[in-house]
């Protein structure tokens, strides 16, 4: 059994991983602004963003405790996901960064990537239709055999979608490279989440210091590796640079469980047994509020509520009105406005995710379909943060946390 190193690493960010060689010495986070201004808006939000709320995070470049980042704006893309617009912007970091998920009883692996100098890293921005706008580090890392098929590349591979045949890991990290979560990809399919060391999914918690909570969870190592390079110069230019031998700079405990889904709708011809009353009641695009308290944002939020409607005359409507949930978001890497947008959009994808579940004959009809929506809500919140969470009750947010009123429909005006 090797020892293992637990690493305190930093949202969002399912995710081994990918890495780029840093060509420059000082990749200080000022040095962002004498970018092209490709994504204007984006950048001046972006730097707004590292300069008030991570200072800190000069110093650890600094120190060596990070690496430092470059981002490449020009070299970015754009595109629309849901009502969500996506800038996918790649990076490079002071010297090489792997990850490599082995057994926990298994000797360490060098990773691919670091090999063959295969790898992706992207900073992935997601910009809310009210405006808001989070971010994340997005690393993409293929298996053996997928990059063997595709003569190492992973060009196909972002935060939209993924080729049909991928195989391999998606995993995200704040800004400071904390791990936040992940994802094991087989022929194009997630198959798995990968989390960090206490978790909550599917209304359970599951402790990696303990023995996983079912059979569908298996406990791996998450292993980080750096490597050292030297950019060397000649009056002045840049002639190449020479990269020490990779090594071990941190492991996490992470539990990989199997994610199962509702099959999607459709595919039996039938009509669905249920749909969203009104037609699709969503929650408007309004700001809830949100104070800081430690390092999360809260906020109270009052009728709440969500309704499902018989076709074809047959079964008795399932409606759910809840007093007052308490939401907590932290806060890395976003601000306020973005935690309310984050709690906003898995509340509303929560409401046709369990429209789907309920039309596939899942899950049982009644007090069981709330709760099916509560934990599918969870696991939402989890996807941006797996701190991120919610409690139901009046008595829940006491204390000096501001209260929203929820609004639907013809109230979003």
């Amino acid at each position: 059994m090797r020892k293992k190193v637990l690493v305190v690493v930093l949202f969002i960010g399912v995710l081994a991983t990918a890495v780029f060689v840093a060509c420059n010495k000082k990749d200080s986070i000022s040095k962002e602004a004498a970018q092209p201004q490709k994504f204007p808006d984006v950048q001046a939000w972006f730097m707004q963003t590292i300069t008030t709320e991570y200072a800190a995070t000069e110093a650890k470049v600094m120190s060596g405790e990070i690496p430092g980042k470059k981002l490449q704006w020009n070299d970015g893309i754009t595109y629309q996901k849901d009502s969500t617009i996506v800038y996918q912007i790649p990076f490079f970091s002071k010297g090489l960064r792997a990850y490599e998920i082995s057994d926990t009883n298994a000797k360490a692996r060098l990773p691919l990537n670091i090999l063959d100098k295969v790898g992706y890293r992207y900073v992935v921005f997601n910009k809310y239709r009210t405006g808001v706008t989070s971010f994340a580090l997005m690393t993409i890392k293929g298996d053996k055999s997928y990059l063997q098929r595709h003569n190492h590349s992973l060009e196909g591979v972002n935060y939209r979608s993924v080729t049909a045949d991928f195989s391999g890991y998606i995993l995200f990290h704040t800004w400071d490279e904390h791990f936040i979560i992940g994802w094991r990809y087989q022929n194009g399919r997630p198959v798995s989440g990968i989390y960090p060391t206490t978790f909550q999914v599917s209304g359970r918690i599951v402790d990696n210091n303990n023995v996983a909570a079912d059979e569908s969870c298996r406990t791996y190592v998450l292993d980080q590796w750096c490597q050292d390079c030297t950019d060397y110069y000649t009056n002045g230019e840049y002639t190449h640079t020479v990269c020490q031998p990779a090594f071990i700079c941190g492991s996490e405990v992470v539990t990989t469980c199997s994610e199962v889904g509702p099959p999607p709708s459709g595919g039996s011809g039938s009509y669905p047994s249920y749909s969203l009353g009104n037609g699709d009641p969503v929650l408007c695009p309004q700001i809830f509020a949100m104070k800081l308290v430690g390092n999360s944002y809260t906020g109270a939020i009052r009728g709440l509520g969500v309704s499902f409607l018989p076709d074809n005359g047959g079964g008795s409507p399932l409606l759910f009105n809840w007093q007052k949930f308490c939401v907590t978001i932290p806060k890395y890497g976003i601000g306020p406005e973005a935690a309310s947008e984050i709690f906003r959009e898995a509340y509303n994808k929560a409401c046709k995710q369990t429209e789907l579940a309920l039309e596939a004959g899942m899950p049982p009809q009644g007090a069981k379909t709330a709760l099916y929506f509560k934990e599918t809500l969870l696991t939402n919140l989890k996807k941006h943060n797996v701190a991120a969470t919610f409690s139901e009750g009046e008595a829940t947010c006491s204390g000096n946390i501001p209260v929203t009123t929820a609004k639907y429909g013809p109230n979003c005006q």
